[in-house]
C-alpha cells in the first residue's frame, strides 16, 4: 500500500454541509507498504519509470518517482529480494550504496555493485 486513508468518525449535519453531498476527507500519506511493482528486465523498469514520470510526473531517488497525481512508486528490480536473502553483509552494503546513487534503478549496475565488480 502506498498511503493510509482517512475517513470522518462522523457523519456532517446539514449546517456543516449544506450542500447535501456525502463529504469524505480522503488524506495520502506516506507510510509503510509493500512494493506494488516488481520488475525486470531493465526494459520493462524503464518503460514503467517512463510511462508514470510522462506528464508531469518526478523522478525523486532510489527508485522512487512522484506521478502526475502526486502519487509515490518505488520501481525495483525482481533480482532485490535474491539478492538481499543470498547476500552477505558486504555484498548487500556494496549494492545499497549503488542504489542509493541513483535516480531510476539500473539493474546492471546493482547486480556489479552486489557482485563486487
Amino acid at each position: 500500500m502506498i498511503g493510509r486513508l482517512g475517513f470522518p468518525e462522523r457523519n456532517h449535519s446539514p449546517a456543516e454541509n449544506p450542500s447535501g453531498r456525502l463529504l469524505i476527507p480522503v488524506s495520502v500519506t506516506p507510510a509503510p507498504h509493500r512494493p506494488c511493482s516488481r520488475s525486470s528486465p531493465q526494459a520493462d523498469i524503464d518503460t514503467l519509470w517512463n510511462r508514470l514520470t510522462a506528464d508531469g510526473g518526478a523522478e525523486v531517488a532510489c527508485g522512487w518517482l512522484k506521478d502526475k497525481f502526486c502519487m509515490s512508486w518505488q520501481i525495483v528490480p525482481s533480482e532485490l529480494n535474491a539478492w538481499l536473502d543470498s547476500g552477505t553483509p558486504d555484498q548487500i552494503e556494496r549494492m545499497f550504496a549503488a542504489l542509493f546513487r541513483m535516480t531510476k534503478v539500473d539493474t546492471a549496475a546493482l547486480q556489479q555493485a552486489f557482485d563486487g565488480d
